[in-house]
């Protein structure tokens, strides 16, 4: 459960978010508002409450770990078509976890989001009837790809004239294209700064100011990790336009629908996906003028997966492993840990079941001959790894995916050079 809804909302409210695909449950009849509160700590769910301004103001929320109030119109039929379920569309909980978000269904659909702990007023966001924002994943879906490439949260914005966001610091980088229209962008103190269609903008870490369409605008966003992409954080602004930004939303609008797709192959589609949108993203930053500082532990441990992809079927060895990779085998632990949360051993048998599954579905080959070009000394063995790792054996996997049905995904490593990323090994990938 990622979202828990009081005992007091009506049910189509429930209804309306189960068939976005949240994970979402309501508290049981007659508890109260305390009680809510007290199992939404204990679940770490983001808690959804009617709410007012006064509730708010007033304090009684705040021991949630994230709070979305419903303000008067929000679960009306129209208001929460239009507004409640088109805000949270892609929901997940971290963007709301340590704050608190009221949203109005009638008139002007408007979230104000304040952070208790921090700011009384941490960011403010005006979605004028007509918007349409969503987030790139589609519940668990894409997230885990999107957060290893880090970025934290990506969307794409249609707009209309009203649009608003009020940003204090913050730890993470906006990036991002406009395709039409135009964004206007004000620092505290500064003048305006225009982004208009075909151009990138970048708000450095510790900007604070907002940003507005004052008309019809499209754009696609990216909040950058720093801890990934070494940016300066001192808060500027930089616009430029590029012509490497537009296969990036063109990468960006395919990983929306792949999301929103059930195939067998969808895993490996979002992986290789996610992989050019941070290739083009460091491409189009570099062509800013922007130094990304480079993880050499990283790249080192890059080396070595590379080195692994040529030829998985070899026995390959801790030791083997580091010397590749020019590291000692404690520093390469600690490495692969760090960067991929897997041993050596994990990361090996990854590289080569992802292989065999791309195998399976890409040629007529028996297992016997996909086993020993993945390096597995015969089928039972190899049978027993796959089914470790995908949840289903080679042969109803390799069935499914002949039959287009939904099997167990593998989040696979990279099988080019040129790719950048590496997921940690998955077993089941469960959507909500």
């Amino acid at each position: 459960m990622e979202l828990l809804l009081a005992a007091e909302l009506p049910a189509k409210v429930l209804d309306g978010l189960l068939r976005l695909g949240i994970r979402a449950e309501q508290d049981k009849a007659g508890a109260s508002l305390e009680q809510s509160i007290e199992r939404a700590v204990r679940d770490k769910a983001v808690l959804m409450v009617p709410a007012t301004p006064a509730d708010i103001n007033a304090g009684r929320l705040e021991r949630a770990p994230g709070v979305i109030g419903l303000a008067k119109g929000a679960w009306d039929r129209s208001g929460l078509k239009d507004g409640v379920l088109g805000f949270l569309r892609g929901f997940h909980p971290e963007p709301f976890l340590q704050h608190i978000c009221l949203l109005y269904g009638a008139g002007p659909t408007q979230a104000v989001i304040r952070s208790y702990r921090k700011h009384p007023a941490e960011v403010a966001i005006t979605l004028p009837w007509g918007t349409h924002e969503e987030f790139l994943h589609c519940g668990l879906t894409g997230e885990e790809e999107l957060r290893r490439a880090g970025i934290a949260l990506g969307g794409i914005t249609s707009t209309v004239r009203g649009y608003f966001v009020e940003r204090r610091p913050s730890a993470f980088h906006l990036f991002g294209f406009v395709e039409e229209g135009e964004l206007e962008i004000v620092p505290v103190g500064a003048d305006i700064v225009r982004a208009a269609a075909g151009s990138c903008f970048l708000l450095e870490a510790g900007f604070r100011g907002f940003y507005r369409a004052n008309r019809a605008t499209q754009f696609l966003w990216f909040h950058l990790r720093n801890d990934r992409f070494s940016l300066p954080a001192e808060g500027r602004i930089l616009v430029s336009g590029h012509p490497r930004a537009q296969p990036l939303v063109q990468v960006g609008r395919q990983f929306f629908e792949e999301c929103r797709l059930e195939t067998p192959e969808g895993a490996l589609v979002l992986l290789r996906l996610v992989q050019l949108m941070e290739t083009q993203i460091h491409r189009v930053l570099r062509a800013m003028g922007l130094p990304l500082g480079v993880d050499h532990g990283r790249e080192q441990i890059l080396k070595a997966i590379r080195k692994v992809e040529e030829n998985p079927a070899s026995s390959w060895s801790v030791g083997q492993l580091a010397r590749v990779a020019g590291l000692s085998t404690a520093r390469l632990y600690r490495e692969i840990r760090s960067h991929f949360r897997q041993t050596p051993g994990s990361m090996v048998q990854q590289i080569r079941i992802r292989r065999a599954a791309e195998q399976l579905w890409q040629s007529g080959q028996k297992l016997q001959q996909v086993a020993a070009l993945t390096g597995y000394g015969d089928s039972f063995s190899f049978s027993r790894a796959f089914k470790r790792v995908m949840g289903v054996s080679p042969s109803q996997y390799r069935a499914g995916w002949k039959k287009g049905d939904r099997q167990s995904e593998l989040v696979p490593v990279p099988s080019s050079s040129r790719q950048r990323e590496m997921s940690p090994v998955s077993a089941r990938k469960k959507r909500p």
